[in-house]
């Protein structure tokens, strides 16, 4: 129940935020999710690739050419934002499996 509460408040809370509530314990930290991501532009490719962010649906990589694999995220991600200079190519994109808003 602690870990739902937590993943509530999780969901509404900035991605500096997010990290710290996910760091509070080994147990929060295998359990909780981040469902929603804006990367900042020096955010890496191996950030996104961690357990927290294994379950995105909301995706924003615009103004990032780090971040250019999202494969990983083929059956969770349902939007996705890759605007203006972004790393992700079309094969990437047509990986997706339930993505139904996409700006690319």
């Amino acid at each position: 129940m602690i870990v739902d509460l937590l993943q509530v408040i999780v969901d509404y809370s900035k991605l500096n935020d997010q990290i710290v509530c996910t760091q509070i314990d080994k147990y929060l930290y295998d359990n909780m999710n981040i469902y929603s991501l804006k990367c900042p532009s020096k955010m890496e490719q191996n950030t996104i690739k961690q357990q927290k962010f294994c379950k995105l649906k909301i995706l924003d990589c615009s103004k990032n050419r780090k971040i250019g694999n999202i494969h990983h995220l083929a059956n969770t991600l349902e939007d996705l934002s890759c605007g203006y200079n972004c790393g992700i190519n079309q094969k990437e994109i047509s990986r997706l499996k339930n993505v139904k808003i996409s700006k690319c």
